[in-house]
């Protein structure tokens, strides 16, 4: 749903056989199933990834119930990826060394192999505890003794955002660790807010990596979510940044002749970018918090989001006519057994929905000025009617389909416009080059 390439659960609490045949029917969608059958500590673990065409997943292992590691195979000269998904047990000394090993096993061979890391999952342990109880860091400091890097705290300036909490305190236990050969292919790192939606006390962490021209979605999360906190700079972003440091750079002045002589120049330039970078980072959250979480006003959506909006209301109307269908035979299997059709409460229930949704779908049908009349008065009793609503429906929904591929093209050119200009800024103010550098080191 939420178009992710890979996703880590921890913590599922599902038996063998229970996780067996979970999600089975997930189109295109693998699923490793890691299931512990111990009730003293239920841990259990989903490692969910699509099925590519050009990406190869293979050496896939697992430690029973609280670890699992496959790699991922990429084409050309690019390093392949050894992705670790873990739940660290916590209240089981021997166990929790006998994972560590055997992760330590997987990293070590991995090195040996050439392979980038990312080690993802929650590990309950933190590295600063906010009440009297012992602090053991076993695992982190493992991790951070074969120079892998804490994705969360690099792109908060090393202010971590609580990933847990309970009635009592919020702390970091969940995260994302990766060889520093993958720091520059990150595109984006969120927190997902998921505990209201999913009825969990963990946040999710999420990393966008581009590979190549492939981009490829890392997820270490406990559930599923739909409002996150962004905390990666966008390439949209940098002509305001480069603005904000020109101005500082204006008002007061520092030597840029990088030499040996007088690095803590450059050290400075560096530092008032990452300040920037920081400022507008904070910023653009601050406009997250301030927007609506859905748009209903049509007048205000951009013509790509209406499009959307239509394909996603089409969709609830296929939905409402296979139920009524399938709903026909029950009614039908009622008739013969009592001789009398009655009214079933889910057949109200379809023609009210169907009825809402269709005037949703010729508002926004309209607002677009391609309304098709459809006919909704006691239509799901006319199998025919049905058949040719459904016909149009398929049509309408392949040429919406196409518009928002016209669109997304249209955007996609008016971005590269955008940097564009943004360059053309960068360059003409020498900004642009000092970034690159910064970024580099």
């Amino acid at each position: 749903q939420e178009g992710w390439d890979i996703t880590g659960v921890n913590e599922t609490k599902l038996n063998s056989s229970k996780g067996k045949y979970i999600y089975r029917d997930w189109k295109d969608i693998k699923i490793r199933n890691n299931s512990v059958d111990d009730i003293h500590s239920l841990g259990s673990q989903l490692l969910i990834y699509k099925r590519w065409i050009d990406i190869r997943t293979i050496n896939y292992k697992e430690f029973k119930g609280y670890a699992q590691s496959i790699d991922i195979v990429l084409k050309g000269k690019e390093n392949s990826i050894r992705l670790i998904n873990v739940y660290m047990i916590c209240n089981d000394k021997k166990k929790k060394s006998a994972i560590i090993e055997v992760v330590d096993k997987w990293i070590d061979e991995a090195k040996m192999l050439n392979l980038n890391v990312i080690v993802m999952g929650d590990f309950n342990e933190r590295k600063v505890n906010q009440d009297n109880a012992a602090k053991d860091t076993t695992f982190l400091d493992m991790l951070e003794e074969y120079n892998l890097i804490d994705i969360h705290m690099n792109f908060n300036n090393g202010e971590a955002l609580a990933t847990w909490s309970n009635s009592t305190i919020s702390t970091t236990i969940d995260f994302i660790y990766m060889s520093y050969k993958l720091i520059n292919k990150i595109e984006i790192h969120e927190v997902l807010n998921i505990e209201k939606v999913l009825d969990t006390d963990h946040k999710a962490l999420t990393i966008t990596i581009r590979i190549k021209d492939e981009r490829t979605t890392d997820v270490s999360k406990q559930q599923e979510t739909q409002n996150f906190t962004s905390s990666k700079t966008l390439k949209m972003e940098w002509e305001n940044i480069a603005n904000r440091v020109e101005e500082s750079l204006i008002e007061s002045e520092i030597d840029l002749d990088i030499t040996d002589a007088n690095t803590k120049y450059w050290s400075t330039l560096r530092d008032r970018i990452i300040l920037e970078m920081s400022k507008s980072i904070k910023e653009k959250n601050l406009q997250l918090n301030r927007k609506e979480k859905y748009q209903t006003d049509l007048s205000k959506m951009m013509i790509i989001q209406r499009l959307k909006k239509k394909i996603s209301i089409i969709g609830e109307i296929e939905k409402i006519i296979l139920k009524w269908r399938n709903l026909k035979g029950k009614i039908e299997g009622d008739k013969i057994t009592y001789g009398v059709r009655r009214i079933n409460t889910n057949e109200l229930y379809l023609i009210n929905k169907y009825k809402s949704v269709v005037n949703r779908f010729a508002s926004i049908d309209k607002f677009d000025e391609e309304y098709s009349t459809i006919q909704i008065d006691n239509v799901l009793n006319n199998e025919e009617k049905l058949k040719n609503i459904i016909k149009d429906l398929r049509k309408i929904k392949t040429h919406t389909t196409s518009n928002i591929k016209i669109e997304e093209i249209k955007e996609k050119d008016r971005e590269i416009e955008r940097n564009i200009k943004t360059r053309e800024h960068m360059m003409t103010h020498d900004l642009k080059e000092m970034i690159t550098r910064v970024m580099e080191n």
